[in-house]
């Protein structure tokens, strides 16, 4: 840590561990303590919940993911909470478009479950407020709904029967919203063998380093999502991989790092021994500054 006893060291201040660069190994070790403390509690509310039924199915919401340093400002890590309970909430307002050439989806969420091995239930919303935020065309239904089927989400709705405006409950009471709903949900039922059981078939490895999304939030993050509108965009089937999984890389041809900044010895092996064996390695910006 750099320093000689920890006798007068305190909590880090917020601005030490929101900023776009989290440096100072005290702040670094304090933001790793809350976010695997959390994880450990849901896990002991899932533990204690199968206690009492074992069939239960444990949901979480933990608003992820948004525009934010989730583990540093929520304590929020996918690769920590997303294997500790069933399904989870992605609450945000990425509902799924096309605004200004750039893609708005959820993807990201359905690719970090399947990684972690959690159900992710697609709670997305339009606008700022609820009223402004629910779908007013049947295309709307119907991008959400095949969203999550396509991407390996649970496919369904948190806006068909929902409290607003004080108290007021909003439903689905449009014949127009109501059938694309029915529809996909119908189909969806018809073919759940196929859906339920689906694996992927994916060439390309997107490396989700915890680390450095985490302490070099501003520049790793816009080059971790940078990455995924260019393979959304080129039509190209990727998994994400966590970098405490890299065991696995070995599955795919092609394994993709998008300014990992933070590398350990034993992770940088692993990728030399992935290229030795023939896998492609697509490198950007600042890979392997810090270890």
């Amino acid at each position: 840590f750099g320093i000689p006893s920890f006798q007068h060291t305190r909590i880090p201040p917020v601005e030490t561990i929101t900023c776009g660069s989290i440096q100072d190994p005290v702040a670094q070790e304090w933001v790793r303590f809350r976010v695997e403390g959390l994880a450990k509690v849901i896990g002991e509310l899932r533990d204690h919940a199968r206690a009492l039924r074992s069939d239960a199915a444990v949901l979480f919401n933990p608003a992820f993911p948004r525009l934010d340093n989730a583990a540093a400002e929520k304590s929020v890590s996918p690769c920590h909470f997303g294997r500790q309970a069933d399904l989870f909430w992605a609450e945000n307002r990425k509902f799924p478009r096309i605004d200004n050439g750039r893609v708005i989806h959820q993807v990201s969420a359905f690719k970090l479950g399947q990684a972690a091995g959690y159900g992710v239930l697609s709670t997305t919303w339009l606008g700022i407020g609820e009223r402004d935020g629910l779908p007013s065309e049947s295309r709307q239904v119907e991008l959400i709904m095949a969203e999550a089927a396509a991407f390996g989400g649970v496919a369904g709705t948190n806006w068909a029967l929902r409290p607003a405006d004080r108290g007021r409950a909003f439903r689905v009471d449009q014949e127009s919203l109501q059938k694309p709903l029915a529809e996909y949900f119908h189909f969806m039922e018809k073919h759940r063998d196929i859906y339920f059981k689906a694996k992927t078939s994916a060439q390309v490895a997107l490396l989700y380093s915890s680390s450095s999304l985490t302490f070099n939030f501003a520049e790793s993050h816009l080059a971790y999502i940078g990455m995924e509108q260019i393979l959304l965009q080129r039509h190209i089937p990727y998994d994400v991989i966590f970098d405490d999984d890299m065991d696995s890389i070995s599955r795919y041809p092609v394994l993709i790092l998008p300014r990992v900044v933070c590398l350990s010895d034993s992770q940088i092996e692993k990728i030399r021994r992935f290229a030795r064996n023939g896998g492609a390695l697509f490198i950007t910006d600042d890979c392997g500054e810090c270890d």
